[in-house]
Formats: C-alpha cells, sequence, structure tokens
C-alpha cells in the first residue's frame, strides 16, 4: 500500500491537481476511516461513473488514476489496471509525460501485485525512461531543483527493478536479445503463462522440454539463459533452494566479468538473502556483483560507450543502496 501511496503523491508534482469540487467530494470519502471495504468500493463505483460526466480530460484521466489507485487498496487488481490503463492511456494522449510516467509506474506496482511479472517489468522499464526523459527536459531548462527530483525518482525505481530475481532477469536482454530459439522461445513463454496463472503443476514438464532441448545446444548462452529462466520459475513458485541451484548452473554457463554473468551473480546473491543461513553468502555475492558492475561500468568509460556507462553506473548506485538497506535489516 505504501508504494501505491508514494505513487500517488507524485501524480501532481509538476502541475497543480485538476479535481473538481464534485469529484473531490467522492475522493475524499474514500478516505473516512469508518468505512468498510464494500462502502469503498461502492464509492469507486461512483467515481467511475462520474468519469462520463466529466468535460476535462485531464480531469477525467486523473479520476480514472484515483479509482485505479483504490481499487489496488482493495485488492481489485483487474479493476486497477484497467483504471490505470485508461488513465496512462488519456495521458499519452494529452501529451502529459509526468503523469503518464506515474501511472506507468502505477501499472508496474498493480501488475506485481497481480503476480503479471514480465508486463510489469516492461511498464516499469518504461517508467523509469520517462522519468529520464523528463530529468533531460529540465536540465535543459536550466531546473537544477526538478532535475534532481526526477533523478531521484529514476534511482527509486531502478531500486524497484533489481530487489527481485525476476525483474533482474530481465536486464539480462538490455544490451542484446534473447538467445533462445524459436521452440525454447515458446516454451518459455508457455511456462511464463503458466505460473503467472499458478498452474504450478504444469510446470515441471515445460521447465523439463526447455532444458533438454537447450542442454546440447552449441551456444552455451542459450543453455545459460533456459537454465536461468528455470531459477526464476523455482523462484516464483517459492522454492527458493531449487532457483539457487539453477543460478548457479546458469552462472558457469556464462563467461566471468560479462554483463549476464554480472547479473546472474545478484540474482543470485538476492535468492540466498532470503534464507536465513544463508545471509552471508548472499552478501558475498551481492558485492561481488556490485564489482562486477564497478568493472563493466568503467569497461564502458573507457569505450566510450555512453549507454553501457549510464546504465551500469545507474544499477551500481542502486545495487549499493540495497545491499546497504539489507544489512541494517
Amino acid at each position: 500500500m505504501k508504494d501505491m501511496d508514494e505513487a500517488l503523491a507524485w501524480l501532481n508534482w509538476e502541475s497543480p491537481s485538476k479535481l473538481s469540487s464534485n469529484t473531490r467530494f467522492w475522493i475524499n470519502r474514500f478516505s473516512i476511516p469508518s468505512l468498510d471495504s464494500l462502502e469503498r468500493e461502492e464509492i469507486v463505483q461512483s467515481l467511475e461513473r462520474l468519469v462520463h460526466s466529466v468535460l476535462d480530460p485531464f480531469e477525467q484521466a486523473e479520476v480514472l488514476t484515483f479509482c485505479g489507485v483504490y481499487y489496488y487498496f482493495l485488492a481489485h487488481f483487474n479493476e486497477a489496471e484497467t483504471s490505470l490503463t485508461n488513465a496512462n492511456k488519456l495521458y499519452e494522449y494529452l501529451d502529459d509525460l509526468h503523469r503518464h510516467a506515474v501511472t506507468t509506474w502505477m501499472l508496474y506496482l498493480g501488475q506485481r501485485a497481480e503476480g503479471e511479472y514480465l508486463k510489469a517489468f516492461d511498464n516499469g522499464r518504461r517508467a523509469r525512461l520517462h522519468f529520464m526523459q523528463k530529468g533531460v527536459q529540465y536540465r535543459q531548462l536550466g531546473d537544477t531543483t526538478a532535475e534532481s527530483w526526477y533523478q531521484a525518482r529514476v534511482h527509486d525505481l531502478t531500486v524497484y527493478l533489481i530487489e527481485a530475481p525476476e525483474d533482474m532477469f530481465e536486464w539480462i536482454f538490455e544490451f542484446q536479445g534473447s538467445r533462445l530459439k524459436a521452440t525454447a522461445s515458446q516454451i518459455r513463454d508457455h511456462l511464463q503463462v503458466q505460473i503467472e496463472n499458478k498452474e504450478f503443476e504444469q510446470v515441471k514438464d515445460d521447465m523439463d522440454a526447455l532444458l533438454e532441448i537447450t542442454r546440447l545446444s552449441i551456444d552455451c548462452e542459450e543453455t545459460a539463459e533456459a537454465l536461468a529462466y528455470c531459477g526464476v520459475a523455482e523462484w516464483l513458485m517459492n522454492r527458493q533452494m531449487s532457483s539457487l541451484y539453477y543460478f548457479r548452473s546458469a552462472l558457469a554457463q556464462y563467461l566471468p566479468a560479462s554483463h549476464e554473468y554480472a547479473i546472474l551473480t545478484w540474482m543470485l546473491g538476492l535468492a540466498e538473502s532470503s534464507i536465513l543461513h544463508m545471509r552471508a553468502k548472499a552478501i558475498v555475492d551481492l558485492e561481488s556483483a556490485i564489482e562486477q558492475f564497478d568493472r563493466l561500468r568503467q569497461q564502458a568509460i573507457n569505450d566510450n560507450n555512453i549507454f553501457k556507462r549510464e546504465f551500469y553506473t545507474l544499477h551500481h548506485v542502486a545495487m549499493r543502496r540495497v545491499l546497504r538497506t539489507m544489512m541494517t535489516v
């Protein structure tokens, strides 16, 4: 709840709220402490009906955003996604990049809560990109205060996007696409659907098939990607020890000092950190990943590759922040 509350507080940071007194009345009612969940649901439905009578499209989008947030608070995640998607599209049409970025991030939070991990990551990555763009706009205008605010949000979002193995896995493909061939890719997609639908009893056969058809691949990175994804699947099914086996197996297939090796090292450390007696090992692996990202950052500087330099710098800072927080808990 706190995460969505924080995102909602960002919505009108750049410009004032567009809510009229009529819509604000219903929005304020939702926060009355004495209301039960059924009464709150009725308030959200009233807000939804109000949208069609609102003339100002900015107000329409803001009301839809509140509907999405309130449905999220009520754990009605499908309805939350629908409302937030409609708000997001409207803000994009209105060319309001700030609020488009915020509602894109809200979609990330809602889809994560629903277990739609791949869709969530895509929205999280997109939201981060929009916040970066806003920071650049304000830098060009010479507004260092606004630029700093957006940079801080970019760091906040990056922390979220590296805290879970399933999100970190997707960063493997930042500089090149998947190495899985067509058949293996289809199996992986099917696995993703089964896991998101919590059809866990059907997952093992597909995992076995994915590993079998990639086991003897002449491309060791295809084998490594299959192993890593099986580790993600095990992690999402709360089989932490099994996920460790696959992450370690994948790590052995990637070249040390490579982008993928650094990513898998961090994923392994994250998984280990969830197991009480492995916290010391987790810290060692997480620190190793941070050092590897720093070397990759330095390599990008030497190669004059600005895109990679910014990527590794941003993630390096976020990784240090995650580790620092973990060690104080």
